[in-house]
């Protein structure tokens, strides 16, 4: 398994602590499969293993639902709320609009505006019907526009939930505070170490399906799923499991082959032709 994209830091074998790549961006492993790219974001020890997910609207906004509080015109390039936006750094977020007026348009976050707890610049990816030929919005927005949110590579642990944005499987140790919020890439597609819950009462079988547990780990198949009952098994795929791991007093790393179904490749949709990169491009040094 080759571990080439970590390159130029710690022997090849870390992170890198400044951004040098798109958020959220696939790259090519030279062996085998795919990594994405990165900020560990929620706090607590990483090992190699665990599972990350991209961050979602409650990680954002702590009512996950944004609330448009003044009206914006079409052809405006700018999103409108009430405070939301102190002390926060949503550059990259994508999001859309879910109800009342301009419902059903989706934008990225391309600048937060310095000083202003209000207000961040934007650029709409797609309308109701078509996809606009400028930054701005295609349908006007008031106050009874409601919008939610989600960053592509800003990294937390995978909690196991059917909705988690499954972004990939961390392969080194770091630990995350709050002064430090590292850059680099988690193994998204292909052969990979996961970190079985020793806890669990389902265990990985060799080639059996890899399903997200709570904390960043991974458990086998419920006998409840045998029996038939399938619930939301299938978003918590992951992969399968090349080995059945052996019983241990804790939490094992096995190996496993990565396929993320529910998540895309490409943000080729993210893409703008007139400025040449991902719009989910954010500058950091």
């Amino acid at each position: 398994m080759s571990r080439e994209v970590l390159q130029d830091f710690d022997d090849g074998h870390g992170l890198t602590e400044a951004q040098r790549n798109t958020l959220g961006i696939w790259v090519p492993d030279a062996e085998d499969g795919h990594w994405i790219y990165g900020q560990y974001w929620e706090n607590g020890g990483y090992k190699t293993g665990h599972v990350v997910r991209h961050a979602a609207g409650a990680d954002l906004l702590s009512d996950t639902d944004g609330a448009v509080s003044d009206e914006v015109a079409v052809g405006a390039n700018y999103l409108v709320t009430d405070g939301k936006f102190a002390n926060k750094d949503f550059r990259g977020a994508v999001g859309y609009i879910y109800d009342g007026t301009g419902a059903g348009q989706t934008f990225y976050i391309r600048r937060m505006i310095p000083g202003d707890d209000d207000r961040v610049e934007i650029g709409v990816l797609s309308s109701v019907a078509q996809r606009p030929r400028t930054q701005g919005w295609d349908i006007a927005l008031d106050n009874t526009s409601k919008f939610r949110l989600w960053l592509p590579g800003r990294f937390y642990f995978s909690d196991g939930a059917a909705t988690d944005l499954t972004a990939g499987v961390c392969q080194t140790e770091l630990t995350v505070t709050d002064d430090y919020k590292p850059f680099g890439w988690a193994k998204c597609e292909g052969g990979a170490f996961a970190l079985q819950d020793d806890d669990a009462t389902n265990r990985l079988t060799q080639n059996g399906p890899v399903l997200q547990a709570a904390n960043g780990l991974v458990e086998g198949v419920p006998a409840s799923i045998a029996a038939g009952a399938i619930g939301g098994v299938i978003a918590r795929t992951i992969g399968r499991a090349d080995f059945a791991p052996l019983d241990h007093a804790s939490d094992t790393d096995t190996l496993v082959s990565v396929t993320l179904d529910n998540i895309p490749r490409r943000r080729a949709s993210f893409s703008r032709e007139d400025e040449g990169h991902s719009g989910n491009r954010v500058n950091i040094v």
